[in-house]
């Protein structure tokens, strides 16, 4: 009897447990205020801008493309952190025109 007792508590204790754990991680994440990216006319964007087109035109395959512009926005904008630069690459990538 105490058995059953014991694996009935322990049924309700999980439902609980799980019950909470659901309800704790169902709060909204904060928005994000995109303050991180480069703005529109900055000539870091112009400038990855140019060279993700160009590499487009050049070929190969994407991580080798992100890889050469990489290379060269160091070169040229070498006071600024690598994650900016990876950033600008990535918003130059979703600014270019896509197949249809």
């Amino acid at each position: 009897m105490s058995e059953v007792l014991s694996a009935i508590l322990g049924v309700l204790l999980g439902l609980l447990i799980g019950y909470g754990l659901r309800k704790w991680g169902s709060t909204p994440p904060t928005p994000c205020s995109r303050a991180h990216l480069p703005s529109v006319d900055s000539p870091l964007l112009v400038r990855t801008k140019e060279l993700v087109t160009q590499q487009e035109a050049e070929g190969g395959n994407g991580e080798l493309k992100r890889h050469r512009a990489y290379a060269r926005l160091i070169k040229d904008f070498p006071d600024l952190s690598r994650r900016q630069l990876a950033v600008a690459i990535e918003v130059a990538h979703e600014a270019l025109p896509r197949w249809q």
